[in-house]
């Protein structure tokens, strides 16, 4: 299980953020392109999670932190544009924890403090969780929403326990988040190939394909599948 913080702008964050994750037993902390690290702020206000601080890998872009990830989630106060599978606190934490026993490699990402997630980021994430909290001011500090989320994550492994063992013949396998990346690059080369997106006025076709796709929790078998029929496409001649 991984927390991917975004952008983070103070430092004091990333040391709450890893109290947070050792308090509920995680320590796969990925920092992407925080404004202050290393910070002897961030460690002081780690206090005993030092560790999980020693242990942080660095990524450029949300697209490298999460690579090799099979299901991400978003913590996000707002809908924007379209909507994205959403749910709470507690039933993503739940879904992710369900994941993360069947082998998957899971990650929770926390958007900047000023300002969240960006559209971009959301839109690589498969689904996304608000937390309930008063209407009239629901805004979480990041490291209030960190500590909120690995503790349903906590309660969720409580309740669960060892999930009953699944063999591996059938046992659905996803994707890697890189490959699906892969996956609409080509989708975006083969549309445009036959004239269906014009590269000049692409719309919004590419996010609806993505949001339908996202729902859809395609498998590998179904992603390779997909992946033949776009080869095909281009190597029709051109309209």
């Amino acid at each position: 299980m991984r927390v991917v913080m975004v952008r983070t702008f103070q430092s004091e964050n990333i040391g709450a953020v890893a109290r947070a994750m050792k308090n509920m037993g995680l320590n796969d902390l990925v920092l992407v392109a925080p404004r202050d690290w290393p910070s002897d702020v961030a460690r002081n206000r780690a206090a005993g999670a030092v560790d999980v601080l020693d242990n942080i890998a660095l990524a450029d872009s949300v697209e490298e932190a999460i690579a090799d990830c099979h299901w991400v989630v978003a913590t996000s106060a707002r809908r924007r544009g379209y909507e994205w599978p959403m749910s709470n606190a507690r039933q993503s934490m739940s879904e992710a924890y369900r994941r993360s026993q069947e082998g998957q490699q899971v990650a929770i990402l926390l958007g900047p403090e000023r300002s969240g997630l960006d559209s971009d980021s959301l839109r690589l994430c498969d689904q996304h969780c608000y937390i309930s909290a008063n209407p009239d001011y629901p805004v979480l500090n990041v490291a209030q929403a960190a500590q909120v989320l690995t503790y349903e994550l906590y309660q969720a492994s409580e309740a669960g326990g060892e999930l009953p063992e699944t063999p591996d013949s059938n046992r659905p396998r996803y994707p890697k988040h890189e490959a699906v990346e892969h996956f609409y690059q080509h989708l975006e080369s083969a549309l445009t190939h036959i004239g269906f997106l014009r590269p000049e006025h692409p719309g919004d076709t590419l996010v609806k394909l993505r949001r339908l796709l996202t729902k859809a929790q395609i498998e590998d078998s179904e992603l390779n599948m997909l992946r033949g029929i776009l080869s095909a496409i281009e190597r029709l001649e051109r309209p």
